[in-house]
């Protein structure tokens, strides 16, 4: 796993947050740039890959089971902790799951699987929330 894999996978969240908040009309509830800045200073490990998922109840779940994997497998240089940035991604993660409401596509069971599925995820989800958004 490069930290690049890593990047792509928060830095979708990131944009999902802004998503969501936009298309509800809501307050971003993290500061995005200062997010994306700090994910410069997240390493893993080079055997690091995510167990297979097996469960396939909700996109959430899939989701949490990624980011727990990223938690204990990735740290950061710095005075950055990764479990703050980690809980952050997951409090974002888990408010677009509860207002987009799709399941998991797939059955994703490596990272590159599970990207592809979130890109999916936030494809449809700018389709059925579109804004005059632009990042």
């Amino acid at each position: 796993m490069q930290s690049n894999d890593v990047k792509t996978f928060l830095g979708l969240t990131a944009l999902c947050l802004l998503l969501a908040t936009s298309a509800l009309g809501a307050p971003t509830p993290i500061i995005v740039d200062e997010l994306l800045h700090n994910l410069d200073k997240l390493t893993c490990n080079e055997n690091f890959h995510l167990p297979d998922n097996k469960d396939k109840r909700s996109s959430m779940n899939c989701f949490i089971n990624e980011l727990d994997s990223i938690r204990k497998n990735c740290t950061t240089t710095g005075n950055l902790d990764v479990s703050n940035v980690v809980y952050t991604i997951k409090q974002a993660a888990t408010f677009l799951f509860k207002i987009a409401d799709k399941p998991c596509q797939g059955n994703p069971g490596s990272f590159e699987d599970y990207i592809k599925a979130f890109k999916n995820l936030v494809e449809e989800f700018m389709n059925d929330h579109s804004s005059p958004l632009t990042v």
